[in-house]
């Protein structure tokens, strides 16, 4: 009896030794799954985040774009304007720039333009052979106006418009672009017309 006694409890010892190990792969299962279920939650949690990040970038993009492009296609409007060409076309010297006949209803055409949006800082033309630019708020420059040296004259090179990078306007102080158009006739590029238009008031 006492021997069947003791094979009894071996027995039992035997099965609760299984019992344990087995319960033990049981647990390191679960956490394996957990830690898997976890990493899983993550991924997710991150290509969403990534997804998001994409679509506000691409949102701040188009709004930008669109922001701009208004303005490129207005400034392609003045170098399209008749008045605009037959002056910067007509026009040669710096003295015969105000005795040109369309200089007056020129000059009102860019300041109009200027009051277009609280965005335009100024419209501007340049007249290539006179080396001068004229200015929405009235202004002409200087006699000897470097225009060549300036970033914007670039579009005479690509034939399109030019968009500068970002700089402080140093009159106002506002981070500002500049659009510039070349104005064109007949194939040749006679002058620029252009844009300044600041910064500040972009909402993205």
């Amino acid at each position: 009896l006492l021997f069947l006694l003791l094979q009894l409890m071996k027995q039992k010892k035997i099965q609760m030794e299984i019992m344990v190990q087995i319960g033990r792969i049981v647990i390191l299962i679960f956490l394996l799954a957990g830690f898997i279920l976890g990493l899983t939650i993550a991924y997710v949690s991150m290509s969403g985040n990534r997804k998001e990040i994409e679509l506000s970038a691409k949102s701040a993009s188009w709004e930008i774009n669109s922001f701009f492009e208004k303005y490129i296609s207005l400034a392609d409007t003045m170098a399209l304007h008749p008045r605009v060409i037959s002056l910067v076309e007509d026009n040669t010297t710096y003295e015969g720039l105000k005795e040109n006949e369309n200089f007056p209803e020129t000059m009102e055409y860019l300041g109009n333009l200027a009051e277009h949006s609280d965005v335009i800082l100024s419209t501007w033309l340049t007249d290539i052979d006179a080396s001068v630019a004229m200015i929405s708020n009235g202004d002409i420059t200087e006699k000897g106006f470097d225009i060549e040296s300036r970033e914007w004259f670039a579009c005479v090179n690509t034939g399109t418009y030019i968009l500068t990078e970002p700089y402080l306007d140093s009159v106002t102080g506002e981070a500002v672009v500049t659009i510039a158009v070349p104005v064109s006739k007949n194939g040749k590029i006679v002058g620029i017309a252009g844009i300044d238009v600041s910064l500040e008031q972009i909402a993205i």
